[in-house]
């Protein structure tokens, strides 16, 4: 795949999330967050993933319009509570990585 194909892959699947951003949005708009700034949000991590690739910018919005949702998409920034995932920590020394032929004796196939 070519230069101009993955640019323009890029700007086709940008354009995609801005029609479904307008499809969402189509009813009115809530605090915090409307069509126009999902899509300045789209096209600012477009650039970044262009940008990681080795690719041309081809939007002007250069920071995050929306910071806040940071919060929500990095997971090490949630809290969750022990009873609703497995901690590793719980799990030390649990399993037995050792071994012998001896274990295995009764064994039949």
């Amino acid at each position: 795949m070519g230069y101009l194909e993955c640019y323009d892959l890029f700007v086709q699947a940008a354009q995609q999330e801005k029609d479904w951003a307008d499809y969402l949005f189509r009813d009115g708009s809530m605090i915090g967050l409307n069509k126009d700034i999902l899509c300045q949000y789209v096209e600012y991590i477009t650039n970044i993933r262009m940008q990681a690739v080795g690719l041309d910018l081809p939007f002007q919005t250069r920071s995050n319009p929306i910071p806040w949702i940071n919060t929500w998409l990095v997971s090490d920034n949630v809290q969750v509570a022990p009873q609703e995932v497995e901690v590793s920590s719980y799990l030390v020394g649990q399993i037995d990585a050792e071994v012998d032929t001896d274990d295995l004796s009764n064994f039949q196939l």
